[in-house]
């Protein structure tokens, strides 16, 4: 017999060959969900009905949501009866204030739905989980209670609805606007007990997100459940989420549906639901003269990450969201995270312990009046804890920086310098009082640490990829970084940076091959829910590295390959200091008036810097004759830039960004901790906090 998604998947868990609509059956659980509301009174049916035991504590989901905090003594007296049945049996997958979210947002993030499975909840919008192909329903809390105690539950087999999804989304249309318009169409009722099965090949149009939203409001049309295929776009959100072996169901050709109805994503509005039932759908045009007295952001229906940057996109003053807007400017501060122990790539050729800590420790004065070597106030620190990395955040968004913008190395998807990243920031405490954002330093890795004069500098780490490691790149990025609450977004696209754009092309062998594969990020990031990927380009005149090679056609190559935006990664790119102590005053003059040309050819926006210092003599061979001739690491040094200095190029920047009025209203700064070469905002011995004091002082006006 033919059966739709619904009916394999209730026929899988009730042990049979096969099932039918209108068919009684009993079914294993993948998972049991009650929240702050409906749980107590699943407890009391547990307790009365005499279960001493659960069927399996990890597969119960509580999640308190509803009124945690708590709003008077009833609601806190549910949760604490909640949290004594969590306790006491100890539930792995219990949620209270401080680790909560929406329940029907928390469980996919968390990866406790999967493809195929079968899920309840005492709570009636339970079916979101259908985006993701499995099976989920609301029921009673009595049915929740038993559940809890044996694993299992009754089902009448739904018959089903197939809905074909054709077209392309408008701008601004979301999920939302697609359920709004077929619950307009059928009405409150017009699925009762029934499955509402989507399909067509307008699905690729809508991401996890939209599908959530759908499903979620499946009962709103009185169905049992929606459900979508599993496809693409569904692997890739539960790829690094479910760890759990999972299989996917498809529905026969030949299943049987009750009837059809087809949604043209091309002719679907943004969509409002007017008083007082889903079903009183409206283009929201037709209520454009209707005044907005309160709007509520984040229900278990909107309430996942997408929702909250399309939010984000339209508020007034939001920064991450307006870089033009007003006189509210973001500023950014590069981040070079080789300040850790324990990178396998440095332990492989430096040895056990390693990092840039050390070349700081042994710098020693070049010349008369030579500042060196450094002293960090905060001591040698080790980058990868996650208290040290607080400590950096609290500092600098308490003192007027709003993006931590790490420099972020793959070598042919070879992780490098990422522990600091991913094991220090990301799990800091207060990590979400901060943005970050990357800037993919794909140059060529030689080794300088320390250099010789007139030896030859070993290529380690060849910043050219492959472009099939730049597809796993690609997903790693929107995987793990881009999706992030606290991701860096311009205009609801995640930024994101390339410092070597000759390498960048080189992996790809052509410029048309180099923009297919950004568009392909573009998509993946769109596919994630995001508007897709603000590419930015670092420009530069002055080759650093031994290595690098200034491009001939900067020009051309923003122009065919679609970036963005521009920025600089240090003055020195432009602005090379040829004297041994080279003034910092005469360098930031030259660098404005680079500022002025690059605003004038790009074509894109121009997100200027302002650089702390310059000083790479730490990476050079100590023990060896040192000549600013010899060329970098032994290049001249940027003296006098005192933070008084640093204030002063701080102060001008601003000024030249306010006086243009159409914007931009970015800049970055060079850098939190260049160390090594001799630019970091991070307090030292000498000069203490003051570095980050004149951020503070010039940018507090800027900030909403």
């Amino acid at each position: 017999m033919a059966m739709t998604m619904t009916q394999k998947i209730l026929a899988r868990h009730a042990g049979l060959e096969e099932v039918r609509a209108g068919q009684l059956i009993q079914a294993k659980l993948d998972l049991v969900l009650g929240n702050d509301i409906t749980t107590p009174v699943a407890i009391n049916e547990f307790e009365a009905a005499g279960f001493q035991k659960v069927f399996d504590k990890s597969r119960i989901a509580l999640v308190m949501d509803h009124f945690a905090p708590n709003k008077d003594i009833k609601a806190a007296t549910q949760c604490k009866q909640c949290r004594t049945f969590a306790r006491k049996f100890d539930i792995d997958n219990y949620y209270d204030v401080g680790a909560m979210g929406i329940e029907h947002a928390l469980l996919p993030e968390k990866g406790l739905v999967a493809p195929g499975e079968a899920v309840i909840g005492a709570d009636s919008h339970t079916c979101t989980y259908g985006a993701l192909g499995a099976f989920s329903t609301g029921v009673g809390s009595t049915d929740m209670g038993a559940a809890m105690a044996v694993g299992q539950t009754w089902f009448k087999v739904p018959s089903a609805i197939r809905v074909v999804v054709t077209g392309k989304k408008k701008p601004f249309v979301s999920g939302k606007d697609v359920i709004l318009t077929l619950i307009g169409r059928i009405g409150v009722d017009g699925a009762l007990y029934q499955s509402l099965e989507f399909c067509g090949d307008g699905i690729g149009e809508l991401t996890i997100y939209d599908r959530l939203t759908i499903s979620n409001m499946a009962i709103e049309a009185g169905a049992k459940n929606g459900i979508f295929p599993v496809d693409d776009v569904t692997r890739a959100y539960v790829a690094g989420r479910v760890s759990r072996p999972w299989t996917a169901v498809e529905a026969d050709p030949d299943a049987e549906y009750t009837r059809t109805i087809e949604l043209n994503l091309d002719e679907i509005d943004c969509t409002v639901a007017w008083p007082h039932l889903p079903e009183n759908a409206h283009s929201a045009r037709d209520g454009a003269d209707v005044a907005i007295d309160q709007v509520v952001i984040g229900s278990c229906t909107n309430g996942q990450i997408d929702d909250m940057a399309a939010a984000a996109a339209v508020l007034t003053g939001c920064r991450s969201e307006q870089p033009v807007a007003g006189d509210d400017i973001t500023v950014a501060c590069y981040y070079f995270p080789n300040y850790h122990t324990g990178d396998p790539l440095n332990e492989l050729n430096k040895g056990e312990g390693w990092s840039e800590w050390k070349l700081v420790r042994e710098a020693q004065p070049r010349f008369e009046g030579h500042d060196q070597p450094k002293v960090p106030l905060w001591g040698y620190t080790d980058e990868k804890d996650p208290a040290v990395m607080a400590r950096k955040i609290e500092a600098a968004a308490s003192h007027g920086i709003d993006v931590m913008l790490f420099d972020w190395y793959r070598y042919d998807s070879v992780p490098f310098l990422n522990r600091c990243l991913d094991e220090g920031f990301l799990k800091a405490p207060n990590v979400n009082d901060i943005r970050f954002g990357l800037m993919w330093a794909n140059h060529d890795w030689v080794e300088i640490h320390p250099a010789t004069h007139g030896e030859p500098q070993k290529l380690l780490y060849p910043g050219k990829v492959s472009p099939e490691a730049f597809e796993t790149i690609g997903d790693e990025l929107v995987r793990d970084y881009f999706t992030r609450p606290n991701y860096w977004l311009i205009d609801g696209k995640a930024y994101f940076s390339v410092y070597d754009v000759q390498k960048f092309v080189e992996s790809f062998g052509s410029l048309e091959a180099t923009k297919a594969a950004m568009d392909r990020l573009r998509e993946k990031a769109v596919t994630a829910g995001l508007n897709g990927v603000h590419w930015n380009l670092v420009v530069w005149g002055n080759p650093i590295l031994p290595v690098e090679k200034v491009p001939a056609n900067t020009l051309e190559l923003l122009r065919a390959l679609g970036f963005d935006s521009a920025t600089s990664y240090v003055w020195i790119h432009h602005c090379w200091p040829a004297d041994t102590c080279t003034a910092y005053n005469s360098v930031r003059d030259a660098y404005m008036a680079y500022w002025d040309k690059a605003k004038a050819e790009y074509g894109v926006p121009y997100y200027p810097n302002v650089t702390m210092g310059w000083d790479p003599s730490p990476r050079t061979n100590q023990q060896k004759d040192w000549n600013p001739a010899y060329g970098y690491p032994y290049s001249g040094i940027l003296c006098d830039n005192t933070p008084e200095n640093f204030r002063a190029a701080l102060q001008m920047t601003k000024d030249r960004l306010l006086a243009a009025p159409d914007g931009p209203r970015i800049l970055n700064i060079n850098c939190w901790n260049e160390w090594t070469e001799g630019s970091y905002l991070e307090p030292d011995s000498v000069h203490g906090m003051k570095y980050l004091e004149a951020v503070r002082d010039v940018f507090a006006d800027t900030k909403p």
